[in-house]
């Protein structure tokens, strides 16, 4: 188990709770002078509102090639179902490169499709995804959608977009097309790859849900750290004045009745599930992987 430090601390997590709920309170899309229909745009944020970004904590592990800028981007098909839909969410702490989105907060959806849109090719087979990627920066949200594949092997590839040239026709009367750079392309692999296994390996965490009104996030923890990270909260209170405990896990065990006899008892879930701090809920849920190994009563309780 990693280490407890090494994880979310205390100003980590409020800093990325109000960087997520940011991103998605605004409404302010940046239109550019040029911006193409592939731009993002309200539907496109909207998709990324109603999922909610799912912040991946720290010590949460994925594959990536030896080299980012040239290696095969892959999702472990054997381990880990395709996700059907779902967004991540990621902070931003360094400066953008020339030709990259700056801003505080990068939040990626994909959801899966069966066609493509004008003008997209595959470069690959087997299941189709669109994906919107969305920046906030300070005053507006900026972003674009993409669409990419998965092949059975687990390769991913991104589609090409090729827009007809304002030249209609080239060398030799064939038409010219306006296609995005190699380098781009891999830029979308990873960041579809980096979706989909960290939307796969959600199902294994812990994660705290922040919510204000309509925007929500969610941010992936270890059970250890749920009581740390919600200790500022002054309710719910016990009748006796105390704090009541917060949602955790208590292990499958065995209990002795009065006439002798020992019968297995269910893991199960005590505590708040729901508490509030500054304006802010929050929501505690157990990883969804825990949940056939749970009492029925428990089942009920998060379902």
């Amino acid at each position: 188990m990693p280490e407890i430090s090494d994880l979310w601390t205390q100003d980590s997590f409020e800093d990325t709770v109000a960087r997520a709920l940011i991103t998605c309170f605004e409404s302010r899309i940046k239109k550019s002078r040029g911006a193409g229909p592939q731009s993002l745009n309200a539907e496109r944020m909207s998709a990324i509102r109603k999922s909610g970004p799912y912040i991946p904590g720290s010590d949460r592990e994925i594959i990536a090639p030896a080299s980012v800028g040239a290696g095969v981007w892959e999702f472990d098909m054997v381990n880990d179902p395709l996700p059907m839909s779902g967004c991540i969410g990621i902070p931003i702490d360094n400066k953008a490169l020339s030709g990259q989105y700056g801003g505080f907060f990068r939040a990626i959806h994909i959801q899966k499709k069966i066609m493509l849109s004008q003008n997209w090719h595959r470069r690959g087979g087997g299941q189709l995804y669109e994906m919107i990627y969305a920046v906030a920066q300070n005053e507006f949200v900026e972003g674009e959608r993409s669409f990419f594949s998965v092949e059975s092997s687990g390769k991913i590839s991104a589609c090409q977009l090729a827009v007809p040239s304002s030249n209609n026709c080239g060398m030799g009367g064939k038409p010219e097309f306006l296609t995005e750079p190699e380098s781009h392309l891999k830029e979308v692999e990873a960041c579809a790859s980096v979706a989909l296994q960290y939307i796969a390996d959600s199902r294994y965490c812990w994660s705290i849900e922040a919510r204000e009104h309509d925007c929500f996030a969610r941010l992936g923890c270890v059970e250890e750290q749920v009581k740390s990270l919600l200790y500022a909260r002054s309710l719910p209170m016990t009748e006796t004045g105390r704090k009541r405990p917060i949602l955790h896990l208590v292990e499958a065990h065995k209990r002795r009745m009065k006439n002798g006899t020992d019968i297995n008892v269910s893991s199960s879930l005590r505590g708040i599930q729901v508490i509030e701090m500054g304006g802010t809920q929050f929501t505690v849920r157990p990883p969804k992987s825990l949940t056939p190994e749970l009492s029925k009563a428990s089942r009920n309780r998060i379902s």
